[in-house]
Parts: structure tokens; sequence; C-alpha cells
């Protein structure tokens, strides 16, 4: 089964395109430790209230800042769902993300497009034991544990 989910930023939409599957698949390691007041989501992301893409909002991480993004990781309460969003460092009301199923290892959600700063032009959540050789031999580049990204000026 597959689910889609986009958030739409204030310039524009994101292509989000959800890879995994629906299962208790969750092997983020980042998702364990405890939440600290830096990991919580800036209050202009907006967090759905239905059924299927309940996001826990205690569940929020911030991986990684990089690039004059930062990129926080998320699941839904029911860890169905992980979710990734890219928010402008300095300005939160800039944002892109999007969940897909935490259901098998590898990647979790590709999104192309991002807050207009840095160079980033697309990035993807994958599982800490995803095999990402493909990715990178593609020219993405590995940011942190569960992040890749693609520069918009390569592609």
């Amino acid at each position: 089964m597959r689910r889609k989910f986009m958030v739409v930023p204030a310039l524009g939409a994101a292509t989000l395109l959800a890879l995994g599957a629906c299962g208790s698949y969750t092997a983020i390691d980042l998702f364990e430790r405890e939440q600290v007041a830096e990991d919580r989501l800036p209050d202009s992301i907006p967090v759905p209230e239905d059924q299927e893409t309940e996001l826990d909002p205690a569940s929020a991480r911030l991986a990684i800042t990089h690039d004059g993004i930062e990129y926080y990781l998320a699941k839904d309460r029911n860890s169905q769902l992980g979710c990734i969003y890219a928010v402008a460092e300095r300005d939160p009301d800039q944002f892109v993300g999007g969940c897909g199923g935490l259901g098998q290892r590898g990647e979790i959600v590709t999104i192309t497009g991002t807050p207009p700063v840095g160079s980033t032009g697309a990035f993807t959540m994958v599982t800490d034991d995803s095999d990402n050789q493909q990715l990178i031999n593609d020219g993405w580049e590995q940011i942190h544990p569960n992040i890749l990204v693609r520069d918009r000026r390569k592609h």
C-alpha cells in the first residue's frame, strides 16, 4: 500500500514520491533518543489531524542543518509513515515536506523542490540500513545517515 502526503509551502508545490510500503519496520535510530527543544517542528509547519497522516509532533527530530536548510524527521502516531521536512534556516515559513511508508528497508520518501536557499534541489529520507550506493553513484550526497540530497545545479 502506498500513501502520499504533501505539505505545500508558500513558494510552490513539492513533488512527492512515497517509496516505502506500510509495515512496522522503522529502522531509524534517530527516533530512539529523547526529543530536545531544538527538535520541535517550527510552528509554520501544519500538523495534519486526519487518521491517515496523523503526525506525532513528539517524534520530530532535527537531523541536520546543511546549506541553509534544517532537515527534520518525524513519524506518524502508528509508526507507519516516516516524514521529512526541509525548512529554510532563516525563514521557517519557507519549507517543503512529505511522508512515505516505513514498511521496508531503503528509501522512505523523496522530495523534489526545496526552500529557495542553498543548492539542494531534491532530498530523500532513508532507513539506517539502506544501501545508498546507487543514489550516490547517481549524484546524490549523503549528509546524514537518513538523508541524501541532490544539488539542483548538477541535475
